[in-house]
């Protein structure tokens, strides 16, 4: 059996540029739209049975009114690049952007698993993402709400912070006795704090 390749001058002919930039606006997050644009016709077919294997699956799944649970998320590739090429380490914030994508993972990949023997094509593209998932668990018991490292994100941390708060207390004490003790030298009897000094 022979297969024919599409030629560019064909793909124009049947639209298929068009088609792309309609699924990439569909799309949720800056890399699906960067995958759908890239698409090109398959070739060999099983790949292609593969395909509208899972496409059907995904038609059944919204023929049935359901809709897999995605949601749009940051594009890490930026950040990540910039961080492989310069060295370094993450901000809390883009922490909790990781936490986002494994959220919405995690999330698609208990849908799928709950319908694995009715949508098997799709939850086998799942496969692995649960690998990801102690990650997640590592970050929230790192991170609070706001991506500050929590103070009992290690013991050693949380004595460090402790002590530290000690350490203001007294300062504090000592300065407003100080204030007390010579009032003719003190201007303001205000002790202010910027950014926690």
């Amino acid at each position: 059996m022979s297969w024919i390749l599409m030629d560019e001058r064909t793909l124009q002919a049947i639209e298929f540029p068009r088609a792309l930039e309609l699924l990439a606006r569909r799309c949720l997050s800056a890399p699906g739209r960067a995958a759908a644009a890239a698409l090109s016709p398959l070739t060999e077919p099983p790949s292609v049975r593969v395909l509208q294997e899972e496409a059907g699956e995904a038609l059944r799944l919204l023929g049935e009114g359901s809709r897999l649970p995605l949601a749009p998320f940051e594009d890490p590739a930026p950040w990540l690049e910039d961080i492989r090429r310069r060295g370094g380490a993450l901000e809390g914030e883009r922490f909790l952007d990781i936490l986002h994508l494994l959220a919405a993972a995690a999330e698609a990949a208990r849908f799928l698993g709950e319908r694995a023997d009715r949508l098997p094509h799709l939850h086998a593209r799942m496969a692995g993402a649960d690998l990801l998932f102690p990650l997640a668990a590592q970050i929230r018991r790192v991170l609070n709400a706001r991506g500050e490292v929590r103070d009992d994100a290690s013991p050693e941390l949380a004595r460090a912070r402790s002590r530290m708060r000690s350490v203001r207390a007294e300062i504090l004490r000592l300065l407003d006795r100080v204030m007390a003790e010579h009032p003719a030298a003190i201007q303001e009897a205000l002790v202010v704090q910027r950014r926690e000094r």
